[in-house]
């Protein structure tokens, strides 16, 4: 939520790709980034472990392409901290041509692959959430409706406001996913407390 509702739009939109990336809000919300990616990965192997009883192959399928997902945006996420800040202060007019190119480049069909496998993941594994009723449904709904409303809001709404909007929803989904798996833990070990010795 923090990532892609405050950092993001405080990217400068300069006169170049390479002038963004080497910005310092760039730098922070890609590190912000890279621990948001740790976190759903994390956060996944939780959800799965809870939802694993209920929802057989389909849970574990969903598990598997949220999981692959959050771990290739995190590759992404730290090659844009280090690799392309890199280039861009090393090379600038090279990102920069780069970057002007017209069609897709094999860097395009890879951040497609990223946003293809993470987005298909976490649909499915909120669904899967749905459909099991291990934890709460709204969460798991909010999480889905925010995945929809990132790109539909984008043209409907004042740039970057879509976007922020569709991502609160997306985020505020996932934290009360965790905050319920986390309550379940707290709770797990006062459970054991009351049985009988």
């Amino acid at each position: 939520m923090v990532t892609n509702s405050v950092l993001t739009p405080l990217l400068p939109r300069g006169p170049s790709l390479a002038h963004t990336v080497t910005s310092p809000a760039f730098a922070w919300r890609e590190s912000v980034a890279s621990v948001c990616a740790v976190l759903l990965l994390f956060g996944s192997v939780g959800l799965y472990l809870r939802l694993a009883e209920r929802s057989g192959k389909p849970g574990a399928v969903a598990f598997g392409l949220a999981f692959c997902g959050s771990a290739l945006l995190l590759g992404v996420e730290w090659s844009q901290l280090f690799d392309l800040r890199d280039f861009a202060r090393r090379a600038p007019d090279a990102l920069d041509a780069l970057n002007a190119k017209h069609g897709l480049s094999l860097s395009d069909i890879g951040g497609l692959i990223v946003l293809g496998t993470f987005t298909i993941g976490w649909l499915a594994m909120a669904g899967v959430a749905i459909w099991a009723g291990s934890v709460s449904r709204m969460a798991a709904s909010l999480v889905i409706a925010g995945f929809f409303l990132i790109p539909m809001l984008q043209p409907l709404l004042p740039k970057p406001l879509g976007a922020v909007v569709g991502n609160v929803v997306l985020g505020v989904g996932w934290m009360w996913l965790g905050v319920e798996l986390w309550r379940e833990r707290v709770a797990a070990p006062q459970s054991l407390q009351s049985l009988p010795q």
